[in-house]
């Protein structure tokens, strides 16, 4: 998954390289989460085995199965 995150800022005249630099940070964090890359990230980083995998998603599709029957009664 190729995601430009790129951020390109001019300066302006009445502003400093720090703030220059906090602003462009906020905008690659925004973008990392936006695209989902740190979710992804965050998930492989540690190894997963195939029964933990199927618990992990048997136990999601259980919270959300009762999360919507909660919502329609």
């Amino acid at each position: 998954m190729a995601v430009n995150c790129r951020s390109i800022l001019k300066s302006e005249p009445g502003r400093s390289s720090e703030e220059d630099f906090k602003i462009m940070l906020g905008k690659f964090r925004k973008k990392l989460t936006d695209s989902g890359i740190l979710t992804v990230w965050k998930k492989h980083q540690y190894y997963e085995s195939k029964g933990e995998r199927k618990r992990r998603k048997k136990k999601e599709s259980h919270l959300k199965h009762m999360k919507e029957s909660s919502r329609i009664t």
